[in-house]
């Protein structure tokens, strides 16, 4: 889902299954409109298997801590949540 903001366009993605990594990719990509090939690796920013673990489904453990990590990746700051959701919001000119 997109959506414009004050900042920029913003993609938002629920992660039910599958790795929040890739949605990572999507969020972003979709968010700064470029194609995901032409942007730096995710690897070069966070550590994508760590990514991965810290925010993988949990079936009958209930967290205790809300928890969520930011990041800026090809002009986007990008938000992932303990709830598996990812949302990357596109930063103007002068904040990028």
């Amino acid at each position: 889902m997109e959506r414009m903001s004050e900042r920029g366009t913003t993609a938002t993605i629920p992660v039910k299954n599958g790795r929040v990594s890739e949605a990572v990719i999507r969020a972003v990509a979709d968010a700064a409109e470029v194609d995901p090939a032409d942007m730096t690796p995710l690897y070069d920013i966070i550590d994508p298997d760590a990514l991965d673990r810290l925010f993988r489904p949990t079936s009958s453990v209930t967290r205790e801590v809300e928890s969520s990590i930011n990041f800026t990746m090809a002009g986007c700051e990008v938000v992932v949540s303990d709830n598996r959701t990812v949302s990357a919001t596109l930063l103007s000119q002068v904040e990028a």
